[in-house]
Formats: structure tokens, C-alpha cells, sequence
């Protein structure tokens, strides 16, 4: 009988510990976070992703100015893209996803399509997040980072 009352006990204070509120952020804070430096880190990531589908390092190196990966060669460029051809594929389409709320920098996030070629000859598709983290320096957006996931 104590098994009985013991066991429905232990349950009700395991769901009741689970549960907890989340307060409601001020609209106005959030869109105002989310606005700030929005459309140029968009188009960062946007112009970065066409520079690499394009295989043009001259619009890529342009996206990286001022920027701590400002230093990278042709060569590390060619170099990466490979990478990327080989493990994903080649890049089709991509869109804008997200950003991701972080202190101190700004992390957005697309959706990335790839097309590749199977072993059998059938065309794969596979959808990759990519990773753009945005600071600001002299009140311009600069690319501090940037992966696929």
C-alpha cells in the first residue's frame, strides 16, 4: 500500500519541479535589438554566400574588409571552397533564417542548399545552416566569423 502512494507522490514532484515561467521580453527591446545592424549583416551574409557559390574571391575579400579574416589569401579561399565542394556539393539556392540573441556579437543564421552527385549518379540534396557572426567597428558591420553546421 505505501508503494502505492509513494510512487504517485515522487511523479507529481518531478512534473511540478519541471515546470517554471519565462517572462515576456519587452517588444519594443527585442525589435529594437534586432533591427540594429540587421539589413547590412544580411547582406553580409548574402553577398559572402553568392562570393562563394560564384567562386569569386575579389567580392568575397570585399565582404571581409575591416574584419579580422580580412588576411585571407586566393589561396585559402580556393583552399576552403574545395572543402565545401567536396563535402556538401555545390551551392544552390540559400535564405535567411534567423539570429540568434548572444552578447557582445550578433550571430545569424541561413539555410544553405546543396546538389551533388551520388555514387549511383542520382542527384542529392542536402540543406546546411551557415553561420555569420557580425560585430560592429566604426559603426559598420564587420564579419568577425563565419561556418557551415
Amino acid at each position: 500500500m505505501r508503494r502505492f502512494f509513494l510512487f504517485p507522490a515522487i511523479l507529481t514532484a518531478a512534473l511540478l519541479c519541471a515546470c517554471t515561467v519565462i517572462p515576456d521580453r519587452p517588444a519594443s527591446r527585442m525589435e529594437e535589438t534586432q533591427k540594429t545592424n540587421s539589413s547590412g549583416d544580411i547582406r553580409l551574409g548574402d553577398n559572402l554566400l553568392s562570393a562563394i557559390r560564384a567562386n569569386d574571391f575579389q567580392a568575397f575579400h570585399a565582404c571581409l574588409a575591416n574584419g579580422p579574416a580580412a588576411k585571407m589569401t586566393n589561396r585559402d579561399f580556393r583552399t576552403s571552397r574545395e572543402n565545401i565542394l567536396s563535402q556538401f556539393g555545390k551551392i544552390g539556392d540559400f535564405r535567411y533564417l534567423t539570429a540568434l540573441q548572444t552578447p557582445s556579437v550578433r550571430n545569424r543564421i541561413w539555410i544553405v542548399t546543396f546538389e551533388r552527385k551520388g555514387a549511383d549518379g542520382r542527384t542529392i540534396t542536402q540543406e546546411v545552416l551557415f553561420r555569420l557572426v557580425c560585430g560592429t567597428l566604426d559603426g559598420r558591420a564587420v564579419i568577425l566569423g563565419f561556418g557551415f553546421l
